[in-house]
């Protein structure tokens, strides 16, 4: 009976960590994948004692990163960055920052309200790209 819980137990034990690989080990992916909750998805990891480096680096979570990146923009500019005119129509007046990669929060286009709404919305529907 130990040998057969044993073998469950390695079992488990590979089938979660294919999981987190394939999903560049981001914790809510995974559990996503595996049907269970973030909280039971932990529980699981410990039960199954896998202790890996790499899970401490998961990518963090999206929210966190476009906060984190405005706040950085919002620095810059209390610290002298000029906002630049719309980069579509040239519009100078409601210019928001549009970030295209949020790991790279000074890498900023300066885009107005109405372009950068519309360039959000594209990127959502899936076809990101040039905004007219």
């Amino acid at each position: 009976m130990v040998a057969m819980t044993l073998k469950l137990h390695v079992v488990i034990r590979a089938h979660i960590l294919a999981a987190l690989n394939e999903n560049d080990y981001n914790i809510m992916q995974t559990a996503i994948d595996l049907g269970v909750s973030r909280r039971a998805f932990y529980r699981l990891i410990a039960k199954h004692g896998i202790r890996n480096s790499r899970l401490r680096k998961a990518p963090m979570h999206h929210a966190r990163l476009v906060a984190r990146a405005g706040a950085e923009v919002a620095r810059a500019i209390k610290n002298g960055l000029q906002r630049g005119p719309c980069e579509v129509c040239g519009e100078t007046m409601f210019i928001e920052a549009h970030h295209d990669d949020y790991h790279k929060p000074l890498q900023i286009r300066w885009l107005c309200r109405e372009h950068h709404a519309r360039l959000e919305g594209a990127k959502r529907k899936g076809s990101y790209g040039r905004v007219e």
